[in-house]
């Protein structure tokens, strides 16, 4: 494993110089919206997509599942999976048909405490059924596959619906993991150790230099207070070969993503532990699992130089957010706003061996022209 100490460094100390008063609107970003790893990819992407990130983070369910959202929980938390999970294994009537949208609607509006006359009623326009009503009710309890999606429907109430191929899958998910000896011991809490361990734990934290509320969720996290070390777990789902998860650790930046939760650790031995951060190090860890193929796993551990490039990354684009809160400029990247509205354009040179750096150079590139 990889050990990088003190991400958060004196660089990062605040300014002492006056800054100019701040618009109403700005501060109530400040006050009301969080940064996380997700949200700062986001903006990596366009100021306008996070924008949009955090408005539909604050208007939309937060419980949108994916299937990586389920193998952490049954890898994380087991204990907690059937009462956030439910498996539909009956035949449902097929999607986009007059059925399913009449049962559908239904169960809808009757969960959402309609009453039952105009909840059937709405079903039924929703549905748009040429023949009448009582021959549609009728049909629906006649037959058993009907009754019995009808049934699964309100059995799975406050919980994440899975087929039967995702559970399959994550149960092929969960082996691999344990069947990995590293990835297996990563995740074991022992009772009888006296470390402490953290478990898809929220930590709110700040950053010196900039007013965010920095918010991260932490797959796992080991403390081990005697040796002064902190051991940073996460866990990453890819339908992807993942021998070559190379590709989606740059392209995701998870390598900023670590970064970032290790600024967050930083922050919670300063702050919480009260103690000294200078003392301490920490690890961070990958563990990588295929959901498709053979449901292979490797753990990976990012270079000290990958983490210290996404620290300087997430200064960079604090830097450029801060602007942003403060102008309340989301239309464009600031260097649109900066360069008179037409942005730079550049190779990355040291990719071309431009000046020796790396690879060949023009006069070696050039010998058999």
């Amino acid at each position: 494993m990889t050990q990088v100490k003190n991400l958060q460094g004196d660089t990062l100390e605040s300014s002492t110089k006056e800054e100019p008063k701040r618009s109403q609107e700005a501060q109530e970003l400040y006050d009301n919206w969080t940064v996380s790893a997700s949200g700062l990819s986001e903006f990596a992407r366009t100021p306008r997509a996070f924008r949009a990130y955090k408005e539909k983070a604050d208007t939309e369910d937060a419980a949108h599942f994916t299937l990586g959202t389920a193998v952490h929980c049954r890898l994380l938390e087991p204990e907690t999976f059937d009462e956030k999970y439910y498996v539909m294994d009956v035949e449902a009537p097929g999607d986009g048909t007059n059925m399913r949208i009449f049962i559908d609607r239904y169960f809808w509006y009757t969960t959402n405490e309609f009453a039952e006359d105009q909840a059937k009623e709405l079903a039924y326009q929703d549905s748009k059924y040429k023949t009448k009503f009582d021959t549609v009710w009728k049909n629906f309890e006649e037959k058993e596959n009907y009754v019995a999606y009808w049934n699964a429907l309100n059995d799975s109430v406050g919980k994440i619906i899975l087929t039967p191929k995702d559970e399959f899958i994550i149960e092929e998910v969960v082996s691999s993991v344990k069947a990995h000896k590293v990835a297996a011991a990563m995740l074991d809490v022992d009772p009888l150790d006296n470390h402490t361990y953290m478990t898809e734990e929220t930590i709110e934290w700040d950053i010196k230099g900039f007013d965010f509320n920095m918010k991260s969720i932490l797959d796992r996290v080991r403390i081990d207070h005697e040796n002064k070390l902190i051991s940073i777990i996460d866990i990453k789902t890819t339908s992807k070969n993942v021998h070559k998860f190379a590709y989606s650790y740059e392209n995701f930046a998870y390598y900023r993503q670590m970064a970032f939760y290790g600024h967050a650790m930083m922050w919670y031995v300063e702050n919480v532990l009260k103690e000294d951060k200078n003392e301490w190090a920490l690890t961070t860890s990958i563990i990588a699992v295929q959901t498709t193929g053979f449901y292979e796993t490797v753990v990976y551990a990012p270079s000290p130089d990958d983490m210290m490039i996404g620290h300087n990354e997430i200064i960079n684009l604090l830097t450029k957010l801060s602007w942003h809160y403060e102008t309340n400029n989301w239309d464009y990247p600031l260097e649109y706003y900066t360069e008179g509205g037409i942005m730079p354009l550049a190779l990355d040179l040291s990719k071309y061996g431009v000046n020796g750096e790396t690879g060949q150079n023009n006069s070696e590139g050039n010998e058999n022209e």
